[in-house]
């Protein structure tokens, strides 16, 4: 079955020069006091309210500060596949067109960057949920299974991406603590994790999504594309049960099949993924039965 993923990507850059700063403990730098983490009473996520401000700024970043993740990560993927060129003179979309990307290329830098930022925004959710559960009985049993199948499926999605691009990625799956001249030796790997293997990658995707999220991730809404969803969990073992390294042609047909026994399907006519129209989205057909996910 064919996916549709419609984003809207765009590039912005800035440049900012600043003086020097002589204050004691500047943002701009680690110091004792100026560095907090999720054990402090103050940044605590512990109640329903909090945990669901974490899952809103899990999507908020996806259509926001995410942008320049979307736009590089289609350049590099239709430049490859040669759908598209580099335009006259644009160096960076040059180089991923030759497979020339070096040191000088924000494009690898980005993607890395971009991913762990989003992985952190996962986790912030699926390592809180549990101390939310057992701290605020407003949380209900469906909620918890479905926000943290959300956060599972958006983590996993990230992961899939990075050991495309990467290969061996580090698989971050805590939220470290804060920093401080005690355990600097202890924490520091945890800011700085080392490279796994793919396998290692792989099995704690199964564990997330085939035995979790696609039995508890909310059911498909026809009318809101902008929410992970069983359709998108099990589009994505579909396309991991694909990948060359954990290759099983009998899961990708059966996820396949669940994915098209949730109503999704192919437009009945192929212009409509592509029409365009005047207004705020610039999109004639959004929604579409053939749309599996999209940031609006």
């Amino acid at each position: 079955m064919k996916k549709i993923f419609l984003i809207v990507a765009g590039l912005s850059l800035g440049v900012a020069v600043t003086s020097c700063s002589l204050e004691k403990f500047p943002e701009t730098m680690y110091a004792e006091n100026n560095t907090s983490g999720t054990g402090d009473a103050e940044t605590a996520i512990n109640t329903r309210e909090l945990l669901e401000g974490q899952l809103t700024a899990m999507y908020n970043y996806m259509k926001g500060d995410l942008q320049t993740y979307w736009y590089q990560l289609i350049t590099l993927a239709e430049s490859r596949a040669d759908n598209a060129y580099g335009a006259a003179n644009e160096a960076k979309t040059m180089a991923v067109e030759q497979n020339q990307i070096d040191s000088d290329s924000e494009f690898a830098s980005n993607l890395w960057n971009y991913s762990m930022n989003a992985v952190d925004y996962a986790n912030q959710v699926i390592c809180n949920i549990d101390i939310v559960k057992e701290n605020d009985p407003s949380l209900t049993e469906k909620e918890y299974q479905e926000w943290l199948s959300e956060a599972l499926c958006w983590r996993a999605y990230v992961w899939m991406n990075m050991m495309q691009l990467f290969g061996e990625i580090p698989m971050l799956t805590e939220i470290p603590p804060a920093i401080n001249a005690g355990n600097v030796e202890e924490v520091y790997p945890l800011y700085f994790p080392a490279r796994v293997s793919k396998q290692t990658v792989g099995e704690q995707i199964v564990k997330d999504i085939e035995e979790y999220a696609c039995l508890y991730a909310p059911d498909t809404d026809a009318s809101n594309k902008f929410r992970i969803t069983k359709g998108f969990a099990y589009g994505l073992m579909a396309r991991f049960y694909s990948m060359r390294e954990f290759r099983d042609w009998s899961k990708v047909i059966t996820a396949c099949q669940a994915v098209e026994g949730m109503g999704y399907g192919l437009c009945d006519s192929y212009g409509d993924l592509w029409a365009y129209t005047t207004g705020d989205t610039g999109m004639a057909a959004m929604n579409t039965r053939e749309s599996i996910f999209e940031v609006q």
